[in-house]
């Protein structure tokens, strides 16, 4: 559901939640680290997603800033759906997002764009 572009590097990840899908890749595959610290982050956000039904269809993109410790300093950018947009941040902010393993994880993963694009499957 959620996509996440790293604003620094360019590089391309989905968050593949439940009851969503995607035309957009999975991370290049960089290094083991990068690849399971994306999906410690997919799995942070989604147990804290909640999808109504009157989210599916609708888009929401945001941008974030995480810190060296994993934590969320920053959303802005909001763009798309205002209820499913609201629900995003919520997520986002709730989500217990691991601290990055190493200094080239953080600096991949500091700067993201996030895409909500919930579909039913």
């Amino acid at each position: 559901m959620p996509l996440l572009r790293n604003a620094t590097t360019a590089l391309l990840a989905m968050l593949s939640l439940t009851a969503c899908n995607s035309n957009y890749p999975e991370p290049k595959r960089t290094g083991v680290a990068i690849t399971d610290y994306y999906h410690d982050v997919t799995n942070a956000i989604l147990t804290e997603t909640i999808i109504k039904d009157s989210y599916y269809g609708q888009e929401c993109s945001m941008s974030i800033s995480l810190n060296r410790q994993g934590k969320v300093t920053d959303i802005n950018n909001v763009e798309g759906f205002t209820p499913l947009c609201e629900a995003g941040m919520t997520a986002v902010f709730s989500a217990e997002i691991p601290v990055p393993p190493d200094e080239k994880t953080y600096t991949t993963f500091k700067k993201l764009v996030i895409v909500f694009q919930p579909q039913r499957t």
